[in-house]
């Protein structure tokens, strides 16, 4: 039997890493997970800090209120929400804040496109994210300024159908393989912009 981690796996986070992306390898590290709940997908710590260090003018409370809007967005479905989330990250979003000339509406940036080494770039091996019944344990998830926007599924070139099987494995993560729907964790994918 092929050896996944050690031939698409960890050969997929070298080259990230080469690239500047934070790398955590949970096959070789212990990873210190700060979020509260692990059916939460979003690396609060990390959000928080982006939206602190890409509008510094902002108020803690308007701070706090970004963090939340991202987080809480409701719609009638995964992909509902997923489109509202990505309207967020692409168009931003605005608080009333004073910035020495009055009340204003302000944009307020969860990514910053123009100066790219401004965001946070982190990789995570084998994230944990539970589901209504299952864990989703996704090869790896790419998180940019704390937010799961990609997430790959590695699998032995050695298998009879790779590029099969991680889709069936993508589906099964969103909930998307049987009718009850319930064998996997929607709330990674509320975020996610890619998957390989």
């Amino acid at each position: 039997m092929a050896d996944e981690y050690a031939e698409t796996e960890r050969p997929a986070l070298d080259p990230l890493q080469r690239l500047g992306w934070e790398i955590c390898d949970q096959t070789v590290e212990t990873w210190q997970d700060p979020r509260e709940t692990h059916s939460s997908a979003v690396l609060e710590n990390r959000l928080r800090d982006a939206v602190k260090r890409l509008n510094p003018w902002l108020t803690e409370n308007n701070r706090n209120s970004v963090v939340r809007e991202v987080q809480q967005v409701a719609g009638t479905s995964t992909m509902d929400e997923n489109e509202q989330i990505h309207e967020k990250l692409i168009r931003h979003t605005s608080v009333t804040q004073e910035r020495g000339h009055g009340l204003k509406h302000q944009t307020v940036k969860y990514i910053d496109y123009e100066n790219p080494e401004n965001n946070d770039f982190f990789a995570l091996n084998q994230f944990p994210v539970e589901g209504d019944i299952e864990t989703a344990k996704p090869d790896i998830v790419l998180f940019v300024n704390g937010l799961p926007l990609g997430v790959i599924e590695c699998k032995a070139p050695t298998i009879a159908e790779p590029k099969s099987e991680a889709l069936e494995q993508l589906q099964r993560y969103q909930n998307e393989r049987t009718e009850t729907g319930k064998e996997g964790a929607e709330e990674l994918f509320r975020y996610n912009q890619f998957s390989v």
